[in-house]
């Protein structure tokens, strides 16, 4: 499944390619940086279909899609900073590594 970053289109108004964009999680903190390379308006309709096998609202994914997630995606490559901090059910957030172990 892909993971985009939806925004709004006027965020997506001020950003360029070349750009840095901070990812924060819901308190501000830094988590990563997006180096913009791509923007776009995506076909959600076609995503949904790929994606969830259905282009039906009754879906909460496609529902989503089309009434929350903002209409303009930016990919790019992704610097980690830290990983977020979770406050509730510490023993079932794991990091790849931890896993293995």
């Amino acid at each position: 499944m892909p993971n985009n970053m939806d925004i709004s289109e006027e965020f997506a108004a001020g950003v360029e390619d070349g750009q840095d964009v901070a990812l924060r999680d819901s308190e501000g903190i830094i988590l990563a940086i997006l180096s913009v390379t791509d923007k776009w308006t995506p076909n959600k309709s076609r995503e949904a279909e790929a994606v969830f096998c259905s282009d039906d609202e009754a879906h909460p994914a496609v529902n989503y899609l089309h009434n929350t997630a903002g209409n303009v995606y930016l990919g790019g490559t992704v610097i980690g900073i830290q990983a977020p901090v979770h406050y509730d059910y510490r023993g079932c957030h794991n990091t790849p590594n931890e896993l293995r172990t």
